[in-house]
């Protein structure tokens, strides 16, 4: 029998309703089935980590597992979203009104640093500090604002109009919270010694708002994760960023101020939302302990990678590249190119629903000697030395040459 610590971790878990421990358990034993599935539906970017996040409105739920002795091992990861909430969610008023008691209502660079500090110990808190404490496995802390929780279909229609967005109620106060919050996660990873935190920004502009913000600049941008950080000193190793470039050029800016603010910044994840529109040729940022790179590639070129990765050739011991296409085989080959020059790097791809590529290449190109090649393509996705990643070169001018072939035949 499998015991329940030696299952994996791989959920997403948002509430707004309470849910029992054993409603835990059974969901942690049929996780693994559950994440084979979504991969397969899906994708594997939305398992990229093992999580257990929760929902502010259901704190209590993380209270009960860090009590519990065997299922507070099992926490590796709390993430928490503040984009779907009531907006008399437990503790919210309390924190409002203790910011405006300390003259803190409007978050700014000279008055954010300190404010975790200064606040009192409130019951929302008080409740996670306490499960903090027991959580002995814990290393990384999360802020996304980009899931919505599970449990909304089992609230009746009064409950369900109660629950509304930050930018649907609470406008203001709701923006404030959010730099409040990423500032209370700083604190908490250097209380507790943890060396991860991500946060997930996706504002578009990432710059500071002045007076009455627009719409797309009511989330998380790089400016309020460098205006929450702590006086003390942060472990923050490891970010993670869903970057909206939009119409809007790189933010150089927004980068130069985020590696001043954390220098020891070693591992990052950048996903975009939205197409690059090749922003990325223009960018200028340059982390320089970076050892960690992971990218996401559905709206990307290539070759646009290229140019970030060779900035950190001297640092860089691995690079990972999600959500894979191969619609641009060109700009992969002189990608390829790049990491064959670069000796002991470690590549690992993920391709973009890959399983299914797998089984669709023997339906529609009706050539054997092409599909044998997608599937050798498709089941390769760590590069650990050189030889692997001069193989994954040749495998991809072999695909071009048969295109090239079957083009010419046509």
């Amino acid at each position: 029998m499998t015991f329940i610590q030696e299952l994996p971790n791989e959920l997403i878990l948002m509430l707004v309703v309470d849910m029992p421990l054993s409603a835990f358990a059974a969901l942690r034993q049929t996780s693994k089935r559950f994440n084979e599935v979504t991969i397969v539906t899906f994708g594997r970017r939305f398992f990229h980590t093992r999580n257990i996040m929760l929902h502010e409105k259901s704190v209590q739920n993380l209270d009960s597992i860090a009590k519990h002795p065997v299922f507070a091992s099992c926490v590796r990861k709390v993430g928490f979203s503040p984009t779907r909430v009531k907006s008399d969610w437990y503790g919210f008023e309390e924190e409002c009104e203790a910011r405006q008691h300390y003259g803190v209502e409007e978050m700014t660079f000279e008055n954010m640093r300190g404010i975790p500090q200064r606040l009192p110990a409130t019951a929302f808190i008080f409740a996670v500090d306490q499960a903090f404490a027991r959580l002995s496995n814990c290393n990384t802390i999360s802020l996304t604002n980009a899931q919505r929780p599970w449990g909304l279909r089992t609230l009746i229609a009064d409950e369900l109009s109660e629950v509304q967005s930050y930018e649907e109620s609470q406008k203001f106060k709701g923006r404030w919270f959010i730099r409040y919050l990423i500032g209370y996660i700083f604190a908490l990873s250097i209380k507790f010694g943890m060396e991860n935190i991500e946060i997930f920004a996706d504002k578009v502009c990432h710059k500071p708002w002045k007076g009455l913000p627009c719409q797309s600049c009511s989330t998380i941008g790089i400016s309020d994760i460098c205006m929450a950080r702590p006086a003390a000193s942060s472990n923050l190793k490891a970010l993670k960023m869903t970057v909206h470039t939009h119409y809007r050029a790189w933010p150089n800016d927004a980068f130069t101020q985020l590696i001043s603010c954390f220098p020891q910044l070693s591992s990052l994840t950048l996903d975009f939302d939205t197409r690059t529109y090749e922003c990325l040729y223009f960018s200028e940022f340059k982390i320089p302990g970076l050892k960690e790179l992971t990218l996401c590639c559905r709206y990307c070129h290539p070759s646009e990678l290229a140019h970030v990765i060779k900035r950190h050739e001297e640092t860089l011991d691995r690079v990972a590249f999600h959500d894979v296409y191969l619609t641009n085989l060109p700009d992969w080959l002189l990608l390829m190119d790049v990491l064959c020059k670069m000796s002991n790097i470690h590549v690992h791809f993920e391709w973009f629903k890959g399983k299914e590529g797998i089984f669709w290449v023997g339906r529609t190109s009706g050539r054997p000697e092409l599909d044998a090649l997608y599937r050798e393509l498709y089941n390769t996705s760590d590069l650990r030395n050189d030889n692997d990643k001069r193989k994954m070169r040749d495998l991809l001018h072999q695909i071009g040459d048969q295109d090239v072939w079957a083009a010419i035949q046509l």
